[in-house]
């Protein structure tokens, strides 16, 4: 579950942009890290069984209550790059590893930001040979250590 919740943070900054636009308050940079973006439609390598699509989908159901499916904003923000222009934070940065079934998703992500017209930057970092969140597993490998160091600098920087 943690995989989704992280994807939510994408939504609430546009979100949160409108809000702090008029009163000229500064947004947080954004951070996505090992993201699980879902759609109807397969990107990659991510995984083809419908047990485990379904299974995700069946989740995503409970989560938002069956009001938004696979393909809504909330949980797959390639549907609105539209938006994406109208970040409220100066600086995104993308996490990913290399291995992770998403990985496309994160750098279509990252790509269709920097691609939007947005005027901001983004930081792309990609772990090799690594799975989807394998930094809550081994969290004391010298990947997740140096991973954790990425995201430390990026937050003490924004």
């Amino acid at each position: 579950m943690e995989k989704q919740l992280v994807v939510l943070v994408h939504r609430p900054t546009i979100r949160i942009t409108f809000s702090l636009v008029s009163s000229n308050l500064l947004c947080l940079p954004l951070l996505q890290s090992c993201r699980a973006p879902k759609g109807k439609e397969q990107v990659g390598r991510e995984p083809t069984d419908a047990a485990y699509r379904g299974e995700f989908e069946r989740l995503w159901d409970v989560a938002c209550g069956s009001q938004f499916g696979p393909d809504h904003p909330y949980i797959n923000p390639a549907t609105s790059p539209g938006e994406w222009s109208q970040l409220g934070c100066g600086h995104v940065l993308v996490t990913t590893a290399e291995l992770c079934w998403f990985v496309n998703r994160a750098r279509a992500y990252a790509e269709g930001i920097k691609a939007c017209g947005w005027d901001g930057v983004v930081e792309f970092h990609e772990t090799k040979g690594e799975e989807h969140v394998y930094f809550l597993f081994k969290s004391g490998c010298d990947n997740a250590v140096k991973e954790l160091a990425v995201v430390a600098d990026f937050v003490g920087r924004c």
